[in-house]
């Protein structure tokens, strides 16, 4: 249902895809206070990480509208920030696979432009994650 009191009032900003992305990326993504409503969903909660990562890649691979930053901070919000890394792989082991896998292919794909140490870093936590799925990690 539309607020239309907002609509008359004047408040409806209009902003740039990749303004809007930004914004995002910042205001909900990065949010310290985001990733902490997550958690008590658990399972789902991990997922949404998942499914924020696929939509930035989306929008990526079809408008070119994610900067360098936005991907470099995703890896180091929820992968190489160990808390943060824990939480995801104590309640969705299939998360941390999934949000590496993308931003590796992010990297393969001339999307993302980042350090080998990285891109090392990411290799290794999908190699562990792939132990994980064959039982032999």
């Amino acid at each position: 249902m539309c607020d239309r009191r907002r609509l008359r009032s004047g408040n409806v900003k209009t902003r740039k895809l990749d303004e809007e992305i930004r914004f995002t990326v910042r205001s909900r993504v990065l949010n310290p206070a985001w990733l902490e409503d997550l958690k008590p969903h658990g399972f789902r909660g991990a997922q949404e990480i998942v499914t924020s990562v696929e939509y930035m890649f989306g929008w990526d691979a079809t408008s070119d509208v994610i900067d360098d930053w936005e991907y470099q901070s995703v890896a180091e919000h929820f992968l190489f920030n160990e808390e943060n890394r824990k939480w995801i792989e104590e309640n969705n082991p299939y998360a941390i696979h999934s949000i590496s896998g993308r931003l590796l292919k992010a990297n393969q794909q001339g999307m993302w432009e980042t350090n080998k140490d990285t891109i090392q870093k990411l290799q290794q936590l999908y190699l562990k994650t792939e132990e994980f799925y064959e039982g032999t990690g």
